[in-house]
């Protein structure tokens, strides 16, 4: 049912995906990922996320192309300018990452900066500028980052106290910023959370 459910709606290839993904089936969901983006080419997060997926299993210079050419797509105006600045952010950040883990430092700030001022209010942008600056020795500027960062999940975690991607994100901030202590408390809480008696 779900794949004759894919034939009418190619663009659910994504979900299936991200499926087949979490399985460890990585040939299959890059298949899927592939057919979601020739089914809607302008649907940037199916490159996001197969460009990620391949930058977790090593392929460079695969996972470069991918965000590349994501980015240099020119979305429709019927996707709102806010909408469409947020996915854009959502690529430039993984891949700040991506060209950092290569060593390609200024590269890698040069594309976290366009990740930030596409999306000013999102801590990812903040927290990929202030890895990059930290590896050009910026530590000053790297900490003020991460400060920023740190507050924009503060927020976040107002609303949703119990959200384990939230809380391991703001305990990697902490470490980046040497809050230890702070860190190992959301870990902790993140744990707890993720716990069968929490869940029950």
């Amino acid at each position: 049912l779900f794949q004759q459910t894919l034939k009418l709606k190619p663009q659910n290839s994504q979900d299936w995906a991200i499926m087949e993904k979490e399985r460890g089936n990585y040939e299959k969901a890059d298949q899927l990922f592939a057919e979601a983006i020739q089914a809607n080419p302008d649907n940037l997060p199916s490159w996001q996320a197969r460009a990620l997926m391949q930058f977790e299993l090593g392929n460079i210079d695969l996972a470069r192309n991918l965000f590349k050419t994501a980015s240099q797509r020119v979305l429709p105006t019927t996707i709102p300018l806010d909408k469409a600045n947020n996915y854009k952010s959502a690529l430039y950040q993984p891949w700040s990452l991506l060209e950092l883990s290569q060593g390609n430092s200024a590269k890698a700030l040069e594309l976290a900066e366009q990740a930030v001022q596409l999306r000013k209010r999102s801590h990812y942008g903040y927290l990929a500028r202030g890895k990059a600056h930290h590896q050009l020795g910026n530590w000053e500027v790297a900490q003020q980052d991460w400060i920023t960062a740190r507050n924009f999940l503060g927020k976040q975690l107002q609303k949703s106290p119990n959200d384990n991607r939230l809380l391991n994100q703001i305990a990697e901030i902490h470490a980046l910023l040497g809050d230890y202590e702070a860190a190992q408390a959301a870990i902790d809480q993140s744990l707890a959370v993720s716990s069968p008696d929490h869940l029950s």
